[in-house]
């Protein structure tokens, strides 16, 4: 997911800087006084476009992001109610053992942390 992120905020900086090339050579120059101009209410076509890309871009990468955020939360929840519904905690393991004889054992990250095992990763030791 980095690089996507990576690639999608270097797409809203392409734009950024293709709204201020016409005003200035530098980019922080260019920034301020596209600022100024914009809240002086005097827009240009090709500023527009070059910042609704920027805009659009970067509110479709905190869309994604929120609702892949929302979409793993909402999976944790799912998997440790089913954990918490077929396993059992044993207290000398530390860890919730799933009644299955092929051996397993992983972690389940988030505030209400899991450590699962199955009867069959159990019974190797």
């Amino acid at each position: 997911m980095g690089e996507g992120a990576a690639a999608g905020l270097g797409g809203a900086g392409i734009g950024l800087v293709a709204a201020v090339w016409p005003l200035a050579t530098a980019f922080p120059h260019g920034a301020h006084t596209l600022s100024h101009r914009l809240l002086g209410g005097e827009w240009q076509a090709g500023m527009s476009v070059a910042l609704l890309w920027s805009v659009g871009l970067v509110a479709w990468l905190l869309a994604t992001t929120a609702r892949t955020i929302v979409g793993t939360l909402a999976e944790r929840r799912r998997q440790r109610l089913l954990v918490d519904l077929t396993a059992d905690y044993s207290p000398a393991h530390d860890a919730y053992v799933l009644p299955s004889a092929v051996p397993v054992a992983y972690c389940m990250p988030g505030r209400e942390a899991r450590v699962v095992l199955s009867r069959g990763a159990v019974d190797l030791r």
